[in-house]
């Protein structure tokens, strides 16, 4: 099972609690049938680093860094699911996307795409934030029932479908009439 996860690597995106949640996964599976991929680059890569190496998880943990879009999508099209574990995300497109591409997701609760999107069970599931065993759990879920993967992965497109473009323009158009009214 490939996990990912796409953005700047900076604190609040906690980065380090699925890295933690894989610390507890691999000793579950005994760190193998697993890896997690992170495309990003910030501030905290040098400390996920150092954090993957403490916990014994070299090879099972890659760092891309920067990459350009066309390499990050041809990479997660052959992964299988994201993990978002933001303790804070105003929305969080890469969730949106993922599901584009028929990926289930593992979100926080603080991420509001993922409360938005994700139906838990069905297309993904949500995680209290900071909870490291919860993660660990969604992460084991995948890797114990492979086969869900593809079915939530149809599902999460299935969901990422039923959100044209056309949708969400009429929304925004709706929120903009209501406050005209307002006024």
């Amino acid at each position: 099972t490939t996990f990912f996860s796409v953005g700047r690597l900076v604190t609040i995106k906690g980065y380090d609690l699925a890295i933690k949640a894989l610390e507890i996964v691999g000793n579950a599976h005994q760190k193998k049938n697993f890896e997690f991929w992170i495309f990003g680059d910030g501030p905290e890569r040098n400390n996920l680093e150092a954090l993957t190496t403490r916990i014994c998880l070299d090879g099972m943990v890659k760092f891309w860094g920067w990459q350009e879009l066309s390499f990050i999508q041809e990479k997660i099209r052959k992964a299988d699911v994201l993990v978002h574990p933001a303790v804070w995300e105003p929305y969080g497109v890469v969730v949106l996307e993922a599901m584009a591409i028929g990926k289930p997701v593992i979100g926080s609760d603080k991420t509001m795409a993922a409360l938005d999107r994700i139906e838990p069970g069905i297309n993904g599931f949500i995680h209290k934030t900071a909870d490291i065993e919860q993660i660990a759990e969604q992460m084991s879920f995948f890797i114990q029932n492979p086969d869900q993967i593809d079915k939530m992965g149809k599902e999460a497109r299935r969901t990422a479908e039923e959100w044209p473009v056309e949708r969400g323009v009429k929304s925004i158009k709706g929120i903009c009439t209501a406050m005209e009214m307002v006024r």
